[in-house]
């Protein structure tokens, strides 16, 4: 099964062994010529779930919610990450609003939580017009001129994403607490949290490109952690925060 999908900015020619990931792509689906193709394979598969199994410290028979169908999915997904570290583009695992004409980032090392305050910024009045543009996982591009986050077809649930970019305001990195307060992140602070919140590739030499990545997005955006008790007005405190400062 062989489809053709704008992603990022990228157009990709897929063809795959289930049919789902055309399903899940289809907003994004262009008619075309392929700056890249990407054809899966069983061991493409076997290797996501070994990748799984890693992550996670579970065996296979612990883990029935995943299916074959989304372990292709999540080794297209990482073929495409490591494509974009060549086109000056990084995967971050987090979710991503516009809010008057910006973009903002959540990460967390709980997954839920990212999605949970995106949707919470959805339901909460900050002074113009919201969209959801993923609830779990975003794409980053750091060019000469400005940052943008791209919402790409992986995320949380059938709402969890439309098919658009925005230039990137700011990056949170949230926590639950009981009151809320917010830092920002600087140095080898700032550099953890993207490196542990990033596609990690294999290739060496694309490893470098992701750290140079990494420094060039510092440079040109802020990373603030924020700890929260994830009620109303800690959008209002992040989004006031976030959005007025100036870099």
């Amino acid at each position: 099964m062989t489809g053709t999908y704008r992603i990022a900015n990228q157009t990709i020619q897929i063809t795959s062994l289930y049919g789902d990931i055309h399903e899940q792509c289809m907003a994004f689906r262009v008619d075309a010529a392929p700056d890249y193709k990407i054809a899966t394979t069983g061991a493409d598969i076997e290797a996501q779930w070994e990748k799984l199994i890693h992550q996670e410290s579970a065996q296979r028979h612990s883990m029935q919610r995943f299916s074959e169908a989304a372990m292709e999915s999540y080794a297209i997904l990482d073929e495409i990450a490591e494509l974009c570290l060549k086109d000056q583009k990084i995967l971050l695992y987090g979710s991503a609003v516009k809010t008057n004409g910006e973009g903002f980032l959540f990460l967390s090392d709980r997954s839920f939580l990212k999605a949970f305050f995106a949707n919470l910024w959805m339901n909460t009045d900050v002074g113009g017009g919201s969209v959801l543009l993923n609830n779990n996982t975003s794409m980053i591009e750091v060019s000469e001129n400005e940052v943008t986050v791209y919402s790409i077809p992986w995320h949380r649930g059938r709402a969890g994403c439309v098919n658009q970019s925005v230039p990137l305001k700011a990056i949170c990195l949230l926590k639950s607490g009981k009151r809320n307060a917010m830092n920002r992140l600087e140095g080898n602070d700032a550099q953890a949290v993207l490196l542990e919140h990033s596609f990690s590739p294999t290739d060496e030499f694309v490893s470098v490109k992701r750290q140079e990545i990494i420094n060039m997005l510092l440079s040109r955006v802020k990373l603030y952690r924020f700890e929260s008790n994830m009620d109303h007005e800690a959008v209002h405190i992040a989004y006031n925060l976030m959005s007025m400062e100036r870099y």
